[in-house]
């Protein structure tokens, strides 16, 4: 999503939302400005540390879900959000998580995977969701041109 506030995307989420009624979003290319305050409706908004100007990504945890399992952020950057719950059956975490194109995208994608390990081994049960920029629903096709990053997020 490119630029959430601009042309009424903003509107256009948040009717997706009352359709939809997911307990957990991922937002990832917001492009929300660091002076704006983006308000769901019946969501509580998590944002990571901004990039110089923006927020590229947000986590959304439905407010009747986040007032039963107390959401608390564990890790944040300008590409993570990491958020435990307290469920039940123990803590539960979710991450929000956009890999940006770039220069160095190799390491960005096993930095990613660290992370995913490291909250994995503290906390057992683990959501990831968010954007790799890659297509998974090419992992065959050798005319890909990032099937070498694919293979390497797929091991």
């Amino acid at each position: 999503m490119s630029s959430l506030g601009r042309a009424g995307r903003e509107l256009q989420v948040q009717l997706l939302l009352d359709d939809l009624k997911p307990m957990v979003v991922a937002l990832s290319e917001t492009e929300v400005p660091i002076e704006d305050n983006v308000v769901f409706k019946n969501y509580k908004v998590f944002y990571p540390q901004p990039t110089k100007t923006r927020f590229r990504l947000l986590l959304l945890i439905r407010e009747d879900f986040a007032n039963k399992h107390n959401p608390t952020m564990i890790k944040s950057s300008n590409t993570e959000i990491w958020i435990k719950l307290n469920t039940p059956s123990g803590p539960l975490v979710v991450a929000a998580v956009y890999r940006q194109w770039g220069a160095q995208e190799e390491e960005e994608l096993c930095r990613l995977h660290d992370s995913f390990r490291e909250h994995s081994s503290t906390f057992g049960r683990l959501v990831v969701m968010g954007d790799l920029n890659l297509d998974l629903n090419r992992i065959g096709d050798p005319t890909y041109y990032r099937r070498r990053l694919l293979r390497l997020h797929m091991e």
